[in-house]
């Protein structure tokens, strides 16, 4: 399936030399919703072991209709057709977003040629407004953020789509005048590969947890996950370590994302893991 490097996409992961790749069939190709497939390589992590994890989450019953989706999405994928189909989407989609972007409509660059991210930040908006308003106009977007609201444009036409969005751009910005752009977003101040204090599963199971407010959790490992969906990515996982900088860093993203996590933190003192 590494054919996306002549339609212009990045290079896959699994080409790269990944070992796990969990790839969702709904959002990237034909499948159902809740289709997905595990893809493994190389001799890093044993087979045994991925099925034997597999098996204890897995039905015995597994839904006939969802393997049948995930086998037919798999094969149109690979047919010479499949492939046709999706370079005549992305080829649609690329002149899609430069019309809107011919026609002010604010959209950011992305490396997914079937997604159209629409930057209401830069005009003041929130992408969790701005799906509200547009939803109440009979738009349904996949996916708002705080400052973005993104499009999912499937592999089917979307003709008539260039004329809708501006036309509803133009009244989500006449619905909100006056509004002063957003201030660029904070990066995440943790490295890129983290080593929790404890094990998810120890921290999840501890008897010593305490529940206190997040601004006072400095210091303390979390017991519990921090996951706003969408879109669904940990900000938090259990076990770690919470030092002051990551502290009001979630703090900064619990104003952002309001309704999506609580600021009442599940952690454990350092202390109680040492007299374990």
């Amino acid at each position: 399936f590494a054919y996306g490097v002549d339609m212009g996409l990045p290079v896959s992961a699994l080409t790269v030399g990944a070992d796990l790749v969990v790839h969702s069939l709904h959002k990237s190709a034909t499948g159902l919703v809740q289709t997905a497939v595990l893809w493994l390589q190389g001799n890093l992590v044993d087979p045994l072991a991925v099925e034997r994890s597999i098996s204890w989450l897995q039905t015995s019953s597994p839904s006939s209709l969802l393997l049948a989706s995930c086998e037919s999405a798999l094969l149109e994928w690979k047919s010479t057709s499949g492939k046709r189909k999706l370079k005549k989407r992305i080829n649609e989609a690329r002149n899609i977003a430069a019309r809107l972007l011919e026609k002010d409509v604010p959209l950011l660059q992305n490396q997914d040629p079937l997604k159209l991210i629409l930057h209401s930040g830069k005009f003041g908006i929130s992408g969790f407004e701005a799906d509200s308003f547009l939803i109440s106009r009979g738009v349904v977007a996949e996916l708002p953020e705080p400052g973005c609201l993104t499009f999912c444009l499937g592999l089917t036409s979307q003709k008539g789509l260039i004329r809708l969005l501006k036309k509803e751009w133009d009244c989500l910005f006449a619905a909100h005048p006056g509004r002063k752009p957003f201030k660029p977003f904070s990066t995440a101040p943790v490295p890129l590969l983290i080593a929790p204090e404890m094990s998810c599963g120890a921290a999840w199971r501890s008897e010593s947890i305490r529940i206190i407010h997040l601004s006072d959790s400095a210091g303390y490992i979390s017991a519990q996950l921090i996951c706003p969906y969408p879109p669904g990515i940990p900000l938090l996982i259990p076990g770690e370590v919470l030092d002051q900088k990551r502290v009001e860093w979630l703090l900064e993203q619990q104003s952002l994302w309001p309704d999506h996590f609580s600021s009442q933190l599940r952690v454990i003192s350092k202390e109680a893991v040492t007299n374990l």
